[in-house]
C-alpha cells in the first residue's frame, strides 16, 4: 500500500518535471478568464449606466417639453382671458354708451310730452299727443331691456317701528336697548313692458335711487305713511325718479286689481308717491276717475307683489297705529332697501327661473 502511494507521487512529480509551464499556463488561462468575468462586468456595468443616463436625460428632456408645453398653454390662455376681458371690457363701454345715448333721446322725449301736458290737451284722444306718447313708450322700454331686461323685479325691505331688539347675555344693556326694528320682505314682478313700458322704467329708476339714509333709528324719508282701506301708500326719497310722471299712462290689459302696485296721484309718482293696492281698485283708479273732466285718465300701474302678500302686507296695515295719513314719520313702516333683481338663463329645482342681484354698471359693480 505505501509502495502504490510512493508510486502515485513519484509520477506526478515525473509529470511536473516532464512538463514545467503546464502550472503556469493553467494559470494564465484562469487569470485570463477572471479579467474577462471583469471586463464584462464592467462593460455591462458601465452599459446599465449609460442607459440609466440617457433614460434620465430622455425624461428630463421630456418633462422640459411638458413644461414649456404648459408654459406655452399657460400664455396662451392668459392671452385669450386678456383678450376676453377687453372684449367684455368694450362690450361694457359700449352698453354704456348706448345706454347713455337711449337715455339722452328718453328725457328728451320725456320733456316733450312734459310740455304737451301742460297745454291741458287730452292727451289720450288728442293724435299729436299720443304719436309723442307712443314714441317715449317704444324709447322707455328700449332703454329699460337694455338697463333692466325685460322681466326685473323688486325685492322690498321694511321695517316696522316702534321695536328694541331684545337684549343679548353679556352685551352692554345700554347698547342692547338700541333700536332695531325687525324687517319683512316682499317682492314685486314689474309689468310686462308691453303695456306700461314708461311707468316700470321710472318705477325701477326710483328703486335705483333709493337713498341710503333710511337707515333706523334716524328720520325715515321712504316708508308707508298711509292707510286706507283700499290701498296702503308710501312716499320715497330717492335721487331719481322725483319728478311726477310725464303723462298717465294706463293700460286696459293691467288694471288696478288687488295686489297690483301703482304711482298716486295726479299727475302721478311725485317723489316716488306710490301704493299697493289691497282691494281690486280698477275703478277706484282706473280711467276716469279721481276727476271729473277726463274719461279717459287713469293712475299708471307697474307691478304686482308676487311674493308677501298674503303675510306681509297685513302686517304692515297692523303696524301702522291709525287710518289715514301719519305725519309722525317714527309711525311709518319704513323702506329700508330696494333690491333690483333680473332673470337669468337658469332655473331651480321647481322649474322657476333663477334671479340674480342687478348691478348698475355705470358704478363699475359687474
Amino acid at each position: 500500500m505505501h509502495s502504490s502511494r510512493r508510486n502515485s507521487s513519484s509520477s506526478t512529480t515525473a509529470a511536473a518535471a516532464a512538463h514545467p509551464h503546464a502550472k503556469e499556463e493553467e494559470d494564465s488561462v484562469v487569470e485570463k478568464d477572471d479579467n474577462d468575468k471583469n471586463s464584462k462586468v464592467r462593460r455591462q456595468t458601465h452599459e446599465r449606466f449609460c442607459r440609466r443616463v440617457c433614460l434620465v436625460g430622455t425624461v428630463i428632456g421630456l418633462l422640459g417639453m411638458v413644461l414649456l408645453l404648459v408654459q406655452q398653454q399657460q400664455q396662451q390662455a392668459t392671452a385669450h382671458l386678456r383678450l376676453q376681458y377687453q372684449a367684455e371690457a368694450h362690450l361694457l363701454r359700449q352698453h354704456q354708451a348706448d345706454i347713455t345715448s337711449k337715455t339722452r333721446a328718453y328725457d328728451t322725449l320725456v320733456d316733450e310730452v312734459r310740455a304737451i301736458k301742460k297745454t291741458g290737451v287730452q292727451m289720450e284722444t288728442d293724435p299729436h299727443s299720443l304719436a309723442v306718447t307712443e314714441t317715449l313708450q317704444l324709447a322707455a322700454r328700449a332703454l329699460c331691456t337694455l338697463k333692466y331686461g325685460d322681466h326685473a323685479r323688486i325685492a322690498v325691505t321694511i321695517a316696522y317701528p316702534n321695536a328694541v331688539a331684545p337684549a343679548t347675555p353679556g352685551d352692554d344693556p345700554a347698547a342692547a336697548a338700541e333700536p332695531s326694528p325687525p324687517t319683512d320682505t316682499f317682492l314685486i314682478e314689474m309689468a310686462p313692458l308691453a303695456f306700461q313700458p314708461y311707468s316700470v322704467y321710472n318705477f325701477l329708476e326710483v328703486a335705483r335711487g333709493l337713498q341710503a339714509h333710511n337707515q333706523w333709528p334716524q328720520r325715515p324719508q321712504s316708508g308707508f305713511h298711509r292707510k286706507a282701506s283700499h290701498v296702503l301708500q308710501a312716499t320715497m326719497a330717492s335721487d331719481y325718479g322725483q319728478q311726477p310722471l310725464a303723462f298717465q299712462e294706463y293700460s286696459k290689459e293691467y288694471p288696478h286689481k288687488q295686489r297690483t302696485v301703482g304711482y298716486c296721484g295726479r299727475p302721478s309718482g311725485g317723489r316716488g308717491c306710490w301704493y299697493i293696492s289691497t282691494l281690486d281698485n280698477t275703478k277706484n283708479h282706473g280711467p276716469g276717475s279721481q276727476q271729473n273732466h277726463n274719461p279717459y285718465e287713469a293712475d299708471a300701474n307697474f307691478g304686482t307683489v308676487i311674493e308677501g302678500y298674503d303675510v306681509v302686507v297685513p302686517k304692515i296695515r297692523q303696524a301702522m297705529p291709525k287710518e289715514g295719513f301719519l305725519s309722525n314719520p317714527a309711525e311709518w313702516v319704513v323702506i329700508t332697501d330696494m333690491t333690483i333683481l333680473i332673470p337669468t338663463a337658469d332655473t331651480n329645482e321647481e322649474g322657476d327661473t333663477v334671479y340674480v342681484v342687478w348691478n348698475d354698471p355705470g358704478r363699475g359693480d359687474t
